[in-house]
């Protein structure tokens, strides 16, 4: 009993304040419940809002302890490529190859991107979409000039790993400067 007392006497005394603040009843104005005859004629001061700075992004990612390594499945296969004779087994490998390494890449972009504001998500996107296009380029350069055939698909491949790894590497200098680690 005494409790409620003391919450209603706590609850009504700034309650009591603020409506002897405003003079009257009519002078409060509560969003959504202001009656209809409200005079129109009434002022609202704007006040400029500071706008609050980019909250720092930490990803989710960090936080599973989970980190898939590409380095033994891209080591066992440069190694049969040093000892495979065979034109066919050379492109298996060396297909092979480029798909883990640009696997590597998708996954070390798009950790960059996790840690990256709008604006810079944006022109890194566009960047690397302007990349992909070169080292297609490339490397289909490198297919035709070897007239195409089983050399130029090895030639291909050798000219698409080898700019994924300079790639691999460019964005992992972003990635240390930008990671909260």
């Amino acid at each position: 009993m005494k409790l409620t007392k003391m919450l209603s006497a706590g609850l009504l005394l700034p309650v009591a304040l603020l409506i002897s603040a405003c003079g009257t009843l009519d002078d409060i104005s509560i969003p959504y419940l202001t009656p209809a005859a409200a005079p129109e004629t009434r002022t609202i001061p704007v006040v400029a809002e500071e706008v609050p700075a980019e909250p720092v992004i930490t990803p989710i990612i960090t936080t599973l302890e989970w980190n898939p390594s590409f380095s033994q499945p891209i080591r066992q296969l440069e190694q049969v490529l040093t000892e495979t004779a065979e034109q066919n087994e050379l492109n298996r490998t060396i297909s092979n190859l480029s798909h883990l390494y640009d696997a590597q890449l998708y996954v070390l972009f798009h950790d960059l991107l996790d840690y990256l504001p709008e604006q810079a998500r944006f022109n890194e996107v566009e960047e690397q979409n302007k990349w992909l296009d070169m080292r297609m380029t490339q490397a289909t350069s490198s297919f035709n000039r070897y007239d195409g055939g089983d050399i130029g698909v090895y030639h291909a491949g050798v000219t698409f790993i080898a700019l994924t790894k300079e790639r691999i590497e460019i964005i992992a200098r972003r990635l240390d400067q930008v990671a909260v680690r």
